[in-house]
């Protein structure tokens, strides 16, 4: 079966001597892994799209018994240029990979998760600092969509004191306004 779908990487390794395996977070699909063959080779054909953060449409071949797909053409959806040129997009948007990454499971499909991924991504390339505010709504909205939405109003939790980066007092009123 040929799927046809826009992704996000989210991670990439090699495999063999001349192939190499992406991760990729799809609307349709959830998280799905394919296969890059001959990106080792002199002439790498589609190693510079799979970067962690590019975001794709992706045409692959679907075999459902299989972990790993093979990867038919790809083009970039969208092309963020921040996180190739500046550390602190980098890190942020490497920071939102790695807890996709660990938060879902391959096969499983999250079309909303996968869209506020897309628009936080977004978002910070747009913006130049508050990046730690679009990364902690992703947050909260990542465990709220996996059914993990935290309880500010519990008993003990008016008093606790939350760090905030930005110097203010605490940074409660910011988590509360993001679970809204």
């Amino acid at each position: 079966m040929i799927v046809h779908t826009e992704a996000v990487v989210l991670k990439r390794f090699p495999f063999g001597e001349t192939s190499m395996i992406a991760r990729c977070f799809t609307r349709e699909e959830g998280k799905v892994s394919v296969i890059i063959r001959g990106a080792k080779k002199k002439k790498p054909h589609y190693t510079s799209f799979f970067q962690p953060i590019n975001y794709l449409d992706l045409i692959y071949h679907c075999k459902p018994k299989r972990d790993i797909q093979t990867v038919g053409k790809v083009s970039y959806q969208r092309i963020w240029s921040k996180y190739q040129n500046n550390l602190k997009h980098m890190s942020y948007g490497l920071a939102l990979m790695e807890i996709t990454d660990k938060a879902i499971i391959n096969n499983d499909p999250h079309p909303e998760l996968f869209d506020e991924l897309v628009s936080v991504l977004h978002k910070m390339d747009a913006q130049e600092n508050r990046l730690n505010i679009l990364f902690w709504y992703y947050e909260m909205k990542l465990l709220t969509l996996l059914g993990f939405k935290p309880d500010l109003s519990m008993e003990g939790a008016s008093e606790a004191k939350f760090m905030d980066p930005e110097n203010s007092p605490n940074s409660r009123n910011i988590l509360e306004a993001l679970q809204n």
